[in-house]
């Protein structure tokens, strides 16, 4: 339930990404990061849980924690490959941050 509401708030949030409204995008993140973390806190062996938690994280801007993130989903679920995509990108993200390459 936590991590359908949580992704749920993330998809209004881009929505709201997409008509510049930076406020609203900001409040929806939030509210979905304490809903993932509630899931989270519920059953943390769930790959897509952190997953969801990773790309909230990206949409905020914080890389290094969506990094985290995505490699606890994989290392949870080895062969759940959707999160490999949205690793790559936090990644590039990040580098482009920071002015250089990351840690694998």
């Amino acid at each position: 339930v936590y991590n359908n509401r949580a992704d749920t708030k993330w998809h209004f949030g881009k929505s709201e990404e997409a008509l510049g409204n930076v406020e609203a995008v900001k409040d929806l993140y939030q509210a979905a990061l304490i809903d993932i973390n509630t899931a989270i806190e519920l059953d943390s062996d769930v790959a897509l849980f952190h997953h969801t938690r990773g790309q909230i994280k990206a949409a905020l801007g914080d890389y290094s924690a969506a990094i985290e993130n995505y490699k606890k989903a994989s290392e949870i679920d080895p062969d759940y490959t959707d999160v490999c995509k949205d690793l790559e990108l936090a990644k590039k993200a990040l580098e482009q941050t920071k002015g250089g390459p990351t840690e694998d």
